[in-house]
């Protein structure tokens, strides 16, 4: 492939993020209309059950297709495949990381309607809409 030997890091990220995010919905995700948590059912508790429980190893699981498409020769594509895993592990490590810090971290809202105080003109009178009768 001509394409692949002109951009090959480019090409490198993009597939490592295809194999993280194929990685987490088959992993930890419902999916579109439960599609993936039914998948994860009917695999019940044997071998594919288990690999459907544990990150690391479907990651080895879902990066082999990509190696074997993105390398040259098998030499590459075996070392592909092991950093293709390897950084979908990270991400999702720095995923969690991001996760736990944003659960313990309330984040900033977006938009935040004001709070009326009991003993402030807009509750006395009841005239909410002051600033939009100036």
């Amino acid at each position: 492939m001509q394409l692949l030997s002109t951009a090959p890091w480019f090409y490198f990220c993009v597939t490592v993020f295809a194999v993280w995010r194929l990685t987490h919905l088959l992993q930890a995700e419902d999916g579109p209309f439960d599609v993936i948590v039914n998948l994860r059912r009917a695999c019940g508790e044997g071998f594919f059950g288990q690999l459907m429980d544990c990150f690391y190893c479907l990651s080895l699981w879902t990066a082999a297709p990509a190696a074997f498409v993105l390398a040259h020769e098998w030499p590459d594509g075996l070392l592909l495949w092991f950093a293709l895993s390897a950084s979908a592990i990270f991400f999702e490590r720095v995923h969690a990381v991001l996760i736990a810090h944003e659960q313990q971290v309330k984040p900033l809202p977006f938009f935040e309607e004001d709070v009326f105080v009991e003993n402030t003109p807009h509750q006395s009178t009841g005239d909410t809409d002051e600033l939009l009768r100036k």
